[in-house]
């Protein structure tokens, strides 16, 4: 993936000044262990900053047979801090 740090300089009355952007696109025949992988690159962006605010965006290709439901519920367990907003 893509990996993006963004700084708000300037005083402003945002909540906060720093954040960063995941961008991926999974495979469709590669969603389980790319979605695995997602801990990963999570856990780096962590390592050097706890209280990172991080969004990943992109296309995750969770819909159709590209992954089953038992997969799925894997990959949700292992990502279960983060927000989903699907």
């Amino acid at each position: 993936p893509f990996v993006a740090r963004f700084r708000i300089e300037n005083d402003s009355e945002l909540r906060i000044n720093e954040f960063y952007l995941v961008n991926v696109h999974l495979r469709p025949a590669e969603v389980f262990v790319e979605s695995m992988a997602l801990r990963a690159v999570a856990d780096e962006i962590f390592a050097n900053n706890s209280d990172a605010n991080v969004a990943v965006l992109g296309d995750f290709n969770f819909d159709c047979g590209y992954i089953n439901p038992a997969s799925r519920d894997t990959v949700r367990a292992q990502l279960a801090e983060f927000a989903w907003y699907i």
